[in-house]
């Protein structure tokens, strides 16, 4: 399958933001991203630091822009955030919906 353009530069940042985390699976959270990554266009990949309810907090890949959902015979752009857990794929990613300013009601 060819690459786009985009796609060799999100697997130099995932590889190198897997290498500065400590990711269990390293090859299979890469496969797995990549693969998003490459169905999901409007997402890019970054390092961010994801805190948990009970106040510990972690680097962690962080998956984030905008995904299209359709909805009555459109499609929208929803603005998310993926942050996969260093445990992928024992425990699921922890995913969020981050409105922008420009969003109405």
């Amino acid at each position: 399958m060819p690459k786009t353009s985009g796609e060799p530069n999100n697997e130099s940042t995932v590889k190198s933001i897997l290498e500065r985390t400590s990711y269990r699976n390293l090859e299979l959270c890469k496969r797995d991203i990549l693969a998003a990554l490459h169905h999901y266009k409007g997402l890019l990949p970054k390092q961010d630091k994801y805190t948990f309810n009970d106040g510990r907090s972690r680097d962690l890949v962080l998956l984030e822009g905008t995904i299209p959902v359709p909805y009555r015979g459109s499609s929208y752009n929803i603005p998310i955030a993926i942050f996969v857990l260093d445990t992928h794929p024992t425990h699921a990613p922890i995913c969020y919906v981050r409105p922008t300013p420009g969003m109405r009601e």
